[in-house]
Order: C-alpha cells, then sequence, then structure tokens
C-alpha cells in the first residue's frame, strides 16, 4: 500500500511539476499498469525510430520511444504468418527490459490431446535488472494459464534483440 501511494504521489508530483519522466514504480504488475499508461500518454514528447527484423518466417516492425539517450518503450508487431500474430509493448528502465504487456494469436495446444489451432494469448511480465521474472500472468483464450517461464524467456530475449536493432537504428540518425 506504502509503495502504491509512493508511486502514486510520484505521478501527480509529474504532472504538476510537468516533468517528462515519473520515477519507475515497484514491480507489482497494477503499479506498472498504472505506470505505462502515464507513460504511454506521453510518447508524442518523446524521439521515435522505426524498424523490422525478421527471424526465420517471423516478421517484425517496430516503433521505439528515446527520452534523450535512454529507450524507454518499444511497441513490436510480430508476424509469424501460420503461426499467428502478437503485438507487444515493452518498457525499459535504463538499458534493461522492466515490463512487457503482450496480446495477440498463436498456433498451440491449449491442453494435452488438443489439435493445434490459433489461441488468444495474452501476458504480462516484470523483470530485475538481472533478468529474472519478478510477476508475471498469463492468459489463453481469456482464461488465467500457468504461468510460461518460456514464454517469458523469449519475451526477454526478444525484448533485447529489439532494443539492440532500435538502438543501432537511432545511432544511424534513425535511417534503417
Amino acid at each position: 500500500m506504502r509503495a502504491a501511494f509512493t508511486f502514486l504521489l510520484g505521478l501527480a508530483g509529474l504532472a504538476a511539476c510537468g516533468a517528462k519522466r515519473a520515477p519507475v514504480p515497484p514491480p507489482e504488475l497494477a503499479a506498472w499498469q498504472k505506470y505505462t499508461t502515464a507513460l504511454d500518454s506521453s510518447l508524442y514528447h518523446l524521439r521515435s525510430v522505426e524498424g523490422s527484423r525478421r527471424t526465420g518466417d517471423a516478421a517484425t516492425t517496430f516503433t521505439a520511444w528515446f527520452d534523450g539517450g535512454e529507450l524507454r518503450v518499444l511497441v513490436a508487431n510480430n508476424d509469424m504468418r501460420d503461426y499467428g500474430a502478437t503485438s507487444a509493448r515493452y518498457y525499459y528502465d535504463g538499458p534493461h527490459l522492466a515490463y512487457v504487456r503482450e496480446h495477440g494469436l498463436r498456433r498451440m495446444q491449449a491442453a494435452a490431446g488438443d489439435s493445434t489451432r490459433l489461441h488468444e494469448v495474452e501476458s504480462q511480465i516484470t523483470f530485475n535488472a538481472e533478468g529474472a521474472v519478478v510477476a508475471g500472468r498469463t492468459s489463453t483464450d481469456g482464461i488465467s494459464a500457468p504461468f510460461d517461464v518460456l514464454t517469458a524467456r523469449g519475451l526477454l530475449v526478444t525484448g533485447t534483440a529489439l532494443r539492440d536493432s532500435a538502438l543501432a537504428i537511432r545511432g544511424r540518425g534513425g535511417r534503417k
């Protein structure tokens, strides 16, 4: 409760002084949801770069927003052709991925014995500076699913690779 109050007080201070950046909240998912809502509403003040990358059959396009030299938010749309498509929002604290929210359709088996088909998937995960999962939740077709460590690891690896691509594009003056 105290951490939530401190976080909300920080947001109020941000609004009052007109600063561009709120303090990073504690890692609880609810706090991150509030923080990212405030951050998302201020993206138009930040410099952005666009890029794309391909891994096998998957094609990803992204937009990354920087506050000074620091990457703050990266929005990626991933098209995996017959295997589905997802959209993810990656939030960074310094050079580290801190929070990711993903939503989309993914071809998989929902349970043992089921046929493979497209399922609606949703994930929210927070990471510490070392890349370990702090908190997370996932759902498949709107039903809470057991937390999937492989999904978390995949989002961390993807978020890091996209960060590196965005930084390289920014270093070239925003040219792909």
